[in-house]
Order: C-alpha cells, then structure tokens, then sequence
C-alpha cells in the first residue's frame, strides 16, 4: 500500500480534526460547484447555513485550475455570507 504524501492543506485539516475542532475541508472546485447548484436551485441560504456547522472551513487548492467569471462572485458571496 503506498502512501500519498500529504499536501499542506491536508496537514492543517487533519490537525484540526486531531483537536477535535468541527472543520471542513473542501477543494475550492467542489466548494463552487456546490454553491452554484444550490444556487441555480435558489438554495444557496440552505448551503451556506449548512456550511455554517463547521468553525472553521478549509478550502484547498483556491488558486488552482480554469475559473469561470460565476466562479469568484459565488466565494465572495459565501465569504460576505452573515450566519446571524
């Protein structure tokens, strides 16, 4: 069995969850995919009230990949996002 090595992100996550502190780790593609179907279903609340069980919420690999212009707005929107 080989081992992959563990990336920067992944380490940080895995010491949360060793401390036992409510963390979720999330690539930053799924993330948007995520919001932007709940979005397009006019459940983007429900998402991010959803998100709002973690105290803190880790998205890998933000940088990474093509970027739609739906991309940025929907991380800003989730950023912006007041759970009160």
């Amino acid at each position: 069995m080989q081992h992959r090595k563990q990336g920067h992100t992944q380490a940080f996550a895995a010491a949360l969850v060793a401390n036992l502190i409510d963390s979720g780790l999330f690539s930053a593609t799924a993330l948007v995919q995520l919001l932007q179907l709940a979005k397009r279903e006019l459940d983007l609340l429900v998402a991010m009230a959803h998100l709002e069980n973690y105290r803190v919420l880790v998205i890998d690999d933000i940088s990474n990949g093509k970027k739609t212009e739906a991309d940025t707005p929907i991380l800003f929107e989730l950023i912006a996002h007041d759970p009160t």
